[in-house]
């Protein structure tokens, strides 16, 4: 077996639910978390949901000039928990909620009050709550337009050039902040930004997704966290299944994408 287990904590049986934008919709790390439990923990009953929404924020803001207004979790979180049923819910905002402008404390704030919103939501009808940070915005990779703090309007194709910044600020508030509040706190910010700039030390152009959605190394960093955080699970190195993906894998990430 190619990892390191250390005091695992998986419960026999479990009903987890992502909740999140276009990056939990793609559902790849969902997926290889799942591959992952299956493989090497059979004989635990653990079910995890993605219902990750294209677009969706916490905050209910929207930049201008996007093609729809964007969906706001807060409006259909009670129907989903009636739904699933679930007993841990996962959440994963941030990279739309700032709508790709500088940073600005009136958008902090609508982000807290609809994270906070959510969090209590969860917490009322019973779940245990695992907040995960938003990751980072590379630049490098970003395929739309990079802008300055001078422009009037911005989108997430035309996207303020310091935007990382902002998501860091966010990244910070839910570290330091929130994680009194919650069950859990998983921050993948930092480790996908160290593992950015490693490869970007070898290579300054190296390309990670599309900038704002992270490739395939950096949904097993996430992967790897929720692992770490809440099953106490720590892969000691990347299984072999990552560098090339198994029939077997694409099936189970297939499953979990809802793109």
């Amino acid at each position: 077996m190619s990892v390191f287990e250390k005091g695992s904590l998986i419960p026999a049986n479990k009903r987890i639910l992502f909740l999140g934008d276009s990056i939990t919709v793609d559902g790849r790390y969902i997926g290889l978390m799942d591959y992952y439990l299956k493989k090497y923990q059979p004989d635990h009953d653990i079910e995890l949901i993605n219902l990750g929404l294209g677009s969706e924020t916490a905050s209910g803001l929207s930049e201008p000039s996007h093609p729809f207004p964007r969906p706001c979790v807060l409006d259909r979180i009670d129907q989903v928990l009636e739904l699933t049923k679930s007993e841990w819910v996962v959440i994963c905002y941030g990279i739309n909620d700032g709508i790709y402008y500088p940073y600005s404390e009136e958008r902090m704030e609508a982000y807290q009050k609809g994270i906070r919103r959510l969090v209590g939501k969860i917490k009322a009808d019973g779940a245990k709550v695992v907040v995960m940070t938003p990751p980072p915005f590379d630049n490098v990779s970003f395929v739309g337009k990079l802008w300055p703090d001078d422009r009037e309007e911005y989108s997430w194709m035309d996207a303020y050039e310091g935007y990382n910044g902002v998501i860091k600020r966010y990244r910070d508030w839910i570290v330091t902040d929130l994680r009194s509040e919650v069950d859990y706190v998983i921050d993948i910010f930092t480790p996908i930004t160290i593992a950015i700039n490693a490869k970007r030390e070898k290579d300054p152009f190296y390309r990670t997704g599309d900038g704002i959605h992270p490739d395939l190394e950096g949904h097993w960093i996430m992967a790897r966290c929720l692992l770490a955080e809440i099953f106490h699970i720590y892969p000691e190195f990347e299984p072999e299944y990552i560098e090339k993906l198994t029939s077997a894998v694409e099936l189970v990430m297939k499953r979990h994408n809802h793109a």
